[in-house]
């Protein structure tokens, strides 16, 4: 246990609840650079929480930036590494990836930039929603300054007023059971009026309305890609990416940063969250990348932006 982390968590974390909890349980278990490596049956045992709901306070802490999380370290299966970035400074997160993970200082450096924006975004949410807060009606300041006697004169004045509010409603209802002569005018008819026809149908067959598109279809297979194991985004960040940035975009960022990603030049998913929140150039894919499963199982047959005759140039 690291005393260090420990302060940095219950000092500058924004976190409550189970998201604290969980978050204080890696802390317990990290070194001075917030590195460790706890199974996520301890993870959930030590925040008093199940499994699956660890895993999705894992995944909202990734997002908030105050824990970066590697993995597949050392092939499918193996335990997850954790470093709890709370309360450190960019160089800082820097020098602990290329230690802990081997990374060179460029890509450390844009990792540890995407975690600390993170981080700021959560801030402002959170001191807009303190504003939000303390703001309250004029109201309440005038009844916290009237004294006593001031509250009393007001409250017998209100009484007074619901009474002759109830002597008024007394007098409407003897005035509505007092029987009124009939003022509608007498039903006359016209003996030269001819109802009109009825309208002619028309022959014209209505054009069909468009169907709406099932929601895989509206996103051309992409938010299956992204979700897919390989890619490893949660599905509200999908969402998030499909509304913020184009199809053609987000495949050939994905495609990219798996590259980078089983070559060893990245380590997690703030690289590729944050070449999109820049706006970096997509690159085009490869021939490896449209002959490989994911792209075959999500994408081909479905991209809306596809050119036409472009697959079977493809599947020669």
């Amino acid at each position: 246990m690291s005393l260090r982390t420990m302060d940095r968590v219950w000092t500058h974390s924004r976190e409550s609840g189970a998201r604290l909890l969980l978050l204080l349980a890696l802390a317990d278990r990290a070194d001075d650079d917030g590195f460790c490596w706890p199974g996520i049956d301890e993870l959930a045992r030590r925040a008093r929480i199940s499994r699956r709901q660890a895993q999705r306070v894992l995944v909202s802490l990734e997002e908030s930036g105050e824990v970066y999380i590697v993995r597949g370290v050392g092939g499918r299966g193996h335990t997850p590494r954790y470093v709890v970035t709370v309360g450190l400074t960019v160089p800082e997160i820097a020098a602990t990836l290329q230690r802990r993970f081997k990374m060179d200082e460029m890509a450390a450096v844009r990792e540890a930039q995407s975690i600390v924006e993170l981080r700021e975004k959560g801030d402002i949410l959170d001191r807009k929603g303190d504003t939000d807060d303390t703001l309250s009606p004029e109201k309440d300041d005038t009844d916290d300054t009237l004294s006593g006697s001031e509250k009393g004169d007001i409250s017998g004045q209100k009484g007074d007023i619901q009474g002759v509010k109830g002597d008024i409603l007394d007098q409407k209802g003897d005035i509505a059971m007092s029987p009124e002569p009939s003022i509608e005018p007498p039903i006359t008819t016209n003996r030269n009026h001819q109802p009109p026809p009825p309208p002619t149908p028309s022959t014209d067959p209505e054009p069909d309305a468009p169907a709406e598109p099932a929601e895989e279809e509206a996103v051309g297979g992409v938010l299956a890609l992204l979700v897919d194991p390989e890619i490893g985004l949660s599905r509200n960040q999908a969402r998030a990416l499909l509304a913020d940035h184009d199809e053609e975009t987000l495949v050939r960022h994905a495609f990219a940063w798996l590259r980078d990603y089983r070559a060893g030049r990245v380590n997690g998913l703030g690289a590729l969250l944050y070449r999109l929140r820049q706006g970096f150039a997509a690159p085009p894919l490869t021939a490896d990348d449209r002959r490989s499963p994911l792209y075959r199982r999500h994408i081909q047959g479905r991209r809306s932006w596809i050119p036409p005759g472009y697959e079977e140039i493809i599947n020669r």
